[in-house]
């Protein structure tokens, strides 16, 4: 599996434990301190993806026995949250704290208790802008 945490996770065949790759219903953490990044947590559950059917046993991180259709749901979470910062943050058309503010972006997820776990949606959004600029070579400060 691609970095997305610590560097260190692993998958086992028709039961994967996800460590924090994968929170089911939550957001996940990303370290980004540490080498992770959105996309590598993407990849990441790509990956159980691949490994996955409907008969696999996903024992995430934190949160109840999931689903490869629980997984999916958070890798089109996770891409289209990224996007839509992405969008945000590019041209400078939302500041930091407007998209930190943005609960458009999230009400989907929040309304099913995404924002409720350890990683809130405003550190959930947050994680998200600084990996896009780190992506793109770009210095916070100079970014707002």
């Amino acid at each position: 599996i691609m970095p997305s945490l610590v560097g260190s996770e692993m998958c086992i065949r028709d039961s994967i434990h996800t460590g924090d790759v994968f929170f089911k219903g939550k957001y996940p953490f990303i370290d980004l301190k540490s080498g992770g990044s959105i996309d590598g947590a993407i990849q990441a559950m790509r990956q159980i993806i691949a490994l996955s059917d409907a008969n696999t046993l996903i024992i995430p991180g934190h949160g109840d026995i999931a689903t490869i259709n629980d997984v999916k749901y958070s890798m089109g979470m996770l891409r289209g949250l990224r996007d839509a910062v992405a969008f945000q943050a590019k041209g400078k058309k939302a500041t930091k704290a407007q998209i930190l503010g943005m609960r458009t972006l999230t009400s989907e997820y929040d309304l099913k208790g995404f924002g409720d776990g350890f990683i809130t949606t405003e550190k959930m959004l947050e994680t998200i802008y600084l990996d896009y600029l780190r992506k793109n070579g770009i210095n916070e400060d100079s970014a707002n």
